[in-house]
């Protein structure tokens, strides 16, 4: 009991990061982080218990990369595409078209067309228990994490874009491109069905990060020191999302990212109990599982279709 009391002192004394909080569609009042909406579900000892409650985790499994096959994906939903495509079991980037601005006049818009697909992505692991894989091109390497309908992708340490990070630079075009971020949907393309849909995928995200939560907390039994990260970790999570999903577009109006991104965060919490456990059975589960009734697929444009033309093939 020790224990939790610590975390939540640790909370309301100020010593853990502040969380920022993004207001997400369909929420009233204002939001609070994942980990706890209230009293009701602080995770505080019940009076006269030994524990917090629902201290159980929740077998949360993490998305199929067949839920980003044949999509076209944005660079926050509104620039950039990457397609995927599945060939003979094989995963590959069918086309990828990365814009940004010239290294020459900064504000200036450009865009690149990258020659030589599709390409190959390699296998690599899992981060926080997501399906993680290396794309090696040359010009660009990058790696990216598999999200239901979604990538989070990572240049180096950058998972967001700009001109200090998560770019790649293409002089011969004087062109610095935007990568790193979360590559989901067109934002105008998300409407109020879609938006409806979504909010319930955040909820139910929500509640099982904040199970998973406490199940890893109560996990890390008296040791202090982990218990005061796993609850900064927790503390810090919604400022993390907020800064991810900041630039998504119409963000604010149907909450893509956010949803997307807590979904991973409560997979990441699952993970951290018992990595090899979690991935056995994740795996196992993988083709057996039921999916997530998902909206009518729109044709997949051909790249620069509805973009400028690329200034490098």
């Amino acid at each position: 009991m020790r224990r939790f009391a610590l975390a939540l002192a640790l909370l309301s004394a100020g010593t853990l990061p502040a969380a920022a909080q993004l207001q997400l569609p369909g929420a009233t009042g204002a939001p609070t982080p994942v980990g706890g909406s209230g009293a009701a579900s602080s995770g505080a000892p019940r009076s006269g218990g030994d524990g917090p409650r629902n201290s159980t985790p929740v077998a949360v499994r993490s998305p199929s990369e067949d839920t980003i096959v044949n999509r076209s994906l944005r660079l926050n939903g509104r620039q950039g595409q990457m397609v995927f495509e599945r060939k003979d079991g094989a995963l590959s980037l069918k086309s990828l078209v990365i814009a940004g601005e010239q290294l020459s006049r900064r504000g200036e818009a450009c865009q690149i067309e990258v020659a030589g697909g599709p390409f190959t992505v390699q296998r690599s692991g899992r981060h926080d228990g997501l399906r993680r894989y290396d794309v090696a091109i040359e010009s660009c390497p990058f790696t990216f994490d598999v999200m239901d309908g979604a990538i989070q992708v990572n240049v180096g340490d950058a998972t967001t874009s700009s001109p200090l990070g998560g770019v790649c630079e293409f002089k011969q075009a004087d062109c610095r491109g935007y990568v790193a971020g979360v590559w989901g949907p067109p934002g105008n393309s998300l409407g109020p069905n879609e938006a409806r849909e979504i909010e319930k995928v955040r909820s139910k995200a929500e509640s099982n990060a904040r199970s998973n939560f406490r199940a890893l907390l109560a996990a890390q039994g008296h040791d202090k020191a982990m218990v005061k990260t796993v609850a900064a970790e927790q503390a810090g999570f919604s400022s993390r999302r907020a800064e991810r999903c900041a630039d998504y577009e119409r963000e604010d109006v149907h909450g893509f990212c956010a949803s997307r991104v807590t979904e991973a965060w409560a997979v990441a919490l699952r993970a951290k109990l018992n990595p090899a456990t979690f991935e056995r059975d994740d795996d196992s589960t993988e083709k057996r599982a039921p999916t997530r009734p998902r909206p009518k697929r729109t044709a997949v444009p051909t790249p620069g279709e509805d973009l400028p033309p690329p200034v490098l093939r």
